[in-house]
């Protein structure tokens, strides 16, 4: 089994405009944020779930961010997945 924690900071003016999602090296998808009421900074940070325990976590994870309507612009200033497991 393994834990997947992300960690990111998105600059935005309309949060709820948003949909951000976390893929796996096996192709993947879990979703990490849709939608919620806000502005400025979202700061993520903490746990996700919705990723098997049993698949390769060697490789290249995307983070995407998708902003669904045009006319406000953000910024991803950063991110990281900490990746444990918890075989004994």
């Amino acid at each position: 089994d393994m834990d997947v924690e992300i960690r990111a900071l998105v600059q935005h003016p309309r949060h709820e405009d948003l949909r951000i999602t976390l893929t796996n090296p096996a192709g993947n998808e879990v979703l990490v944020f849709e939608a919620e009421p806000g502005s400025g900074a979202l700061e993520l940070d903490g746990p996700l779930f919705g990723f098997s325990g049993d698949e390769d976590v060697n490789g290249a994870w995307t983070l995407r961010v998708v902003d669904s309507r045009s006319g406000s612009a953000g910024t991803l200033e950063r991110w990281a997945v900490d990746v444990t497991s918890r075989w004994d």
